[in-house]
This record gives C-alpha cells, structure tokens and sequence, in this order.
C-alpha cells in the first residue's frame, strides 16, 4: 500500500510540476521594462541558448561563474564530492560508472563554451572561441598560473563539447519547445531511478530523498541560479550523503582508509579556510578582517553613538538631509540602489523603490527624453527626493549595457538641472571655481573624479 502511494504521490508532483512548466509563459505587454534581465539574470546567466542557459546552471553556481561574490558562494563540495560519489559509489555497476564518467567529462566539455575567464588583474571575460584564444596568447603561466591553467582546461573541454555545443545550437536558442521537456524527462526518470534504487530503504528516507529531488528540480526550474533559494537543498544533500556514507557495509577505493582520507581532506580542506573566512568576513581586498564587527553600530548600541553619528559613520553628512526629509512629511523619495532610506520616517509609504532605474527610464522613453515634461510628472506624483548609488552603473552585467545607459541617462536628466539642488555626496569632483576661475575640489557628482563616493541625496524644488 505504501509502495503504491508513494508511486501516485511522485506522479502527482510529475503532474504538478509539469503543468506548471507548460503553463507558464512570458507576456510581451509592449513595454520596454529590462529590470528582470539585469537583476534575475545576472545570477543565471546570459547565454542566449535555452538550453545551454539550464543546463550550465549547477557549474555556474558551484563555480561563480556569474556571481563572484561570497554571498552567493557555495564553495566546491558539490563539485568535488558529487562526481566521487557517483563514480565509486558500490551500489553502482562498473558499466554504469563509465557511463557517468562520459557523462561527466561530456557536461565538464558543454559547460567550457559558456564559462568566463578572470584576468590576473581581476577583469571578468565572457568566454568565446576567439577570446579564449587571445587569451592564451595574452596570459601566460608567468603572468597568471591559475588563470592561465584554467583557459587551457577549457580549451581541451572547447574540443571535447563541440559536438554536443553544435546540437544546441541547432535545437535551442533564446526560445524553443525541447528545453523544458527536457528538463521535465529527466526529473521524471530521476525519481523513478530513485524510487527503484531506494525500494528497500527506510520509507523516511525515501519520501526525504524524494522532497529533495523535487526541491532542486524546482529551484533549477524557476530560481535563476540564486544560492539562497536552495538553502533547505543544500544541507539536506549533505547530511543524506552522510547517512549514505555511514550505511555501506562493503566499501571500496572510497570507502577504504584511503577515500576517508581523500573524501576528509577534500572537505576539511575547503570548510575549515572558508569557515574561518566566513565568521571573520573578510574583506578580499585587503588583509584584515576589519568587518569582523561593525564598530558603529556596537557603540550605538551600548549608548556611546547617536542614531545620526551611526547615519554619518557610513554615509558622511547624509543624517542632516534625512533630517530636511523628514521633516517634508507628504514628499515622495525616489530611491535607487541604496539602503539609506532606512531612517525616513513612513519609508514603506513614501519611498519609491526603483533600483534598477525601470521607472525613470519608462519615463524617459515615454516623453523622448524630454527634461520639462519627466521633470512635471516628477512634481505630479510628489518626488521631491532622490537617494541613489553612485554604482548603479558599475553593476551591470549584461552584455548590452543596458544599466549603464539608463543611469546615464538619469545622470543626464540631473546634470545643470535649473530646479535640481545637490543635498550631499561623498563624491569629490574637481570643478572650476566660478568667481575665481580656478580649479578647486568640491562635493559633487560631475566634473573630473577627485574621490569616488557610493551615495547622493538631491532635492527637486517646487
């Protein structure tokens, strides 16, 4: 009976799942709205192939091929643990091991056509054929060992996933009718795999392995390759590795002393630095763990700071404009790329979050660019306030540029604006004096970069 629920019960979510995928769709409503593509792809990727786009997820994570950032770092245990598992795994036959094998080699061969390169001086390169072949060229193992062992890697993967690369792009492209089926076949045979493999396992673990396949099925399917999504996935993967571990009763290569100490030594070897890195929060480009505490905030909480000294203690001179915001109770802030509107009273009613500049930019492409008639429809809807990020710009990653030009734009929108008043920045500008004629060093966010700063407070007036 409940070998028989449990066969319904993983239809059921097949069914589910598939529904769901086969249903949804994108809806072209005419407007010109590139947020999602700045912001969910950016962790996902850009590959214009479908297919290729789903399928290098897992190494785009594990890796940090489109993220190279710690807080969307996983580390390499799944790389490195996963492939000896399934390779000297007992419960497989040895024909079923050089069929994952290929397999494995063949995905490690798709995956080097879509990954990116890091030059020594730390500039990230979408890989091509031709720019890995400069890239050869340009870096050598004197210049850069890792970076340089790493391009070779992929060129030898280049040769190896031509053919598969080559159907992909016959099959696929940014839209098609095989990725998704695709993508539903292969959980659909996974679960029954697993449903065979595991029939005389404890029904717990059974119906967990289960949840979990369908979790990671679900974050593939609609995440983006977002890390925190599949936090309940990724700890349980590894205690069920654990528990598997622990109940072979006739070992081999990896489970003799030998894989202890290489199955040991590879996470010992990754945890205990990225542990350490962790907790001390580490700064990569220096060599002090000076986030380790937030000192600001630890004097304001045993009573030695005021709110606006923490305020000022990150964004110099920004607590005396909050002061002027709050105090024009009915005025709107638009926001953009910051988190300084934290201390605005009511900023859940009155702050207009519009991060990725969608908003603006909707206007802007509505009026043709027209500073008089964005700048009434600013004064229609109550902005009066702008707070943004001077590195709205810097975070783009798409390979159009389309981030950039929008801040452009707004920075265009700003510049000389006759109703405009600047609050206060971090930024140094070198601008000439207007009286004097000479040039002197002044708070602004046009003219000759003297000191890059990270945020600006400005005021539309009436």
């Amino acid at each position: 009976m409940l070998k028989n629920n449990s066969i319904h019960f993983q239809f059921l979510l097949i069914l589910i799942v598939t529904t769901i995928a086969c249903s949804s769709g994108s809806k072209d409503d005419g407007i010109d709205n590139t947020a999602v593509r700045e912001d969910f792809q950016s962790y996902m990727g850009y590959e214009e192939n479908l297919a290729a786009l789903y399928l290098t997820v897992p190494y785009d994570v594990t890796v940090g091929n489109n993220q190279q950032s710690r807080l969307s770092d996983i580390g390499i245990l799944f790389a490195a643990l996963l492939p000896l598992l399934l390779l000297w795994s007992p419960a497989l036959k040895r024909r079923w091991r050089i069929l994952l094998g290929f397999g494995l080699i063949a995905y490690l061969g798709l995956v080097s056509w879509y990954a990116v390169l890091i030059k020594p001086a730390g500039q990230v390169i979408p890989i091509t054929e031709s720019r890995l072949q400069d890239f050869l060229e340009e870096v050598s193992f004197k210049d850069g060992f890792f970076q340089s062992l790493i391009a070779h890697l992929y060129n030898i993967g280049q040769k190896v996933g031509t053919p598969i690369h080559n159907v992909l792009e016959q099959i696929s492209g940014p839209t098609d009718y095989v990725t998704y089926p695709l993508m539903i076949a292969l959980f659909t045979g996974l679960t029954l795999l697993l449903h065979v493999r595991l029939r005389h396992s404890d029904p717990g673990i059974r119906l967990l392995v289960l949840v979990i396949a369908l979790y990671g099925f679900l974050w593939w399917l609609f995440s983006g390759g977002i890390t925190w999504y599949g936090l309940l996935m990724i700890p349980v993967f590894y205690l069920l590795v654990a528990k598997y571990l622990l109940s072979q009763r006739n070992p081999v290569f990896m489970f003799d002393l030998t894989g202890k100490i290489l199955f040991g030594g590879i996470v010992a070897g990754w945890g205990i630095p990225a542990l350490i890195l962790f907790l001390a929060n580490l700064n990569y480009q220096t060599d002090t763990g000076k986030n380790l505490i937030d000192f600001p905030v630890a004097l304001h909480a045993m009573g030695h700071l005021s709110q606006d000294e923490v305020v000022d203690a990150y964004f110099p001179g920004a607590s005396r404009a909050l002061k002027i915001i709050n105090e024009d109770k009915d005025a709107v802030v638009l926001r953009a790329g910051t988190m300084l509107s934290f201390y605005i009273d009511r900023n859940h009613e009155r702050v207009y979050s519009d991060d990725l500049l969608d908003f603006f930019n909707l206007m802007h492409k509505h009026f043709d660019g027209d500073r008089d008639k964005i700048t009434r429809a600013l004064k229609a809807s109550d902005i009066r306030y702008f707070i943004f990020s001077l590195k709205i710009g810097a975070s783009d990653r798409t390979p159009e540029g389309t981030l950039r030009e929008k801040f452009r734009n707004f920075l265009r929108f700003l510049y000389q604006h006759p109703d405009i008043q600047l609050m206060v920045t971090d930024n140094l500008s070198k601008v000439k004096d207007p009286v004097t004629g000479k040039e002197v060093i002044r708070p602004g966010i046009f003219g000759t970069p003297h000191r890059q700063g990270t945020f600006c407070i400005m005021r539309l007036n009436n």
